[in-house]
């Protein structure tokens, strides 16, 4: 079986929104969050068991108060089991 894997965002950088993939080996909880430049968490996308396998992620640009972040560097975080990876992203205006 595969590892567990978090692609880089398409397209990156992104205008409105951006798409990263994520490859599981098994089931496990998931937590992925989108972080600012500070290290402050702007969004919580995905906290809950999923399957394994290969799944598309879809972020729109939007906070946890559904309003369009600013231009700027954020980080994608995910964290499946013992796996934790992250990636850097750049939002145009």
């Amino acid at each position: 079986m595969e590892k567990f894997s978090l692609s880089a965002n398409y397209p990156n950088p992104f205008n409105s929104q951006t798409l990263f993939r994520v490859t599981l080996p098994r089931k496990c909880h998931v937590a992925i969050e989108i972080y600012n430049i500070l290290g402050q968490r702007i969004k919580k996308l995905l906290d809950d068991e999923m399957p394994a396998g290969k799944h598309s992620i879809r972020w729109d640009g939007k906070n946890d108060v559904e309003q369009m972040v600013s231009a700027g560097i954020y980080f994608y975080r995910i964290k499946a089991g013992a796996f934790i990876g992250v990636r850097k992203m750049i939002s145009l205006p």
